[in-house]
């Protein structure tokens, strides 16, 4: 009896203790890494019909983990934003504001940014609109960004 007792207890302690908590679990930990992008863009610029440009381009995206443990830190093409996790993979970006060079004029000027995407697999998704007040004149790019993340 006193022997069944023992196994009995120690067997309680391995399945209470001896696996890993939910708690030390850390969801963000499979979406860290880099991604190959592509990335398109439509530009346009207030008062005007239609895109003025619309480009398609490379980049790659570094997903680091942010502060809060629902948030990640998208880093490309000199941005750094941050996305708040809401489950299934899917995240927002709240608005946030981030500063751009102009290299043509030499001047730099602040755009607002928001989106949201997903994860799904190890395919990055993001939809991001950006507007920016330059040179009195208001500009809206939406850009569409996809990736496949890097070994």
């Amino acid at each position: 009896m006193k022997k069944t007792f023992t196994a009995l207890t120690i067997l309680c302690l391995f399945v209470c203790f001896g696996c890993k908590q939910e708690a030390d679990i850390d969801l963000r930990d499979r979406y860290i890494g880099r991604y190959d992008l592509t990335v398109t863009s439509a530009f346009t610029v207030a008062n005007t019909s239609g895109p003025l440009i619309m480009a398609t381009n490379t980049d790659f995206l570094y997903v680091s983990k942010g502060e809060q443990l629902t948030e990640l830190r998208f880093e490309f093409s000199k941005k750094t934003l941050v996305a708040s996790l809401k489950g299934e993979g899917k995240f927002d970006i709240a608005p946030q504001t981030s500063k751009v060079y102009m290299y043509s004029t030499g001047t730099e000027y602040l755009q607002n940014f928001n989106g949201e995407g997903s994860f799904t697999g190890n395919r990055v998704t993001l939809r991001l609109t950006s507007k920016t007040d330059f040179v009195a004149t208001q500009s809206k790019e939406e850009m569409t960004i996809k990736g496949d993340k890097l070994p």
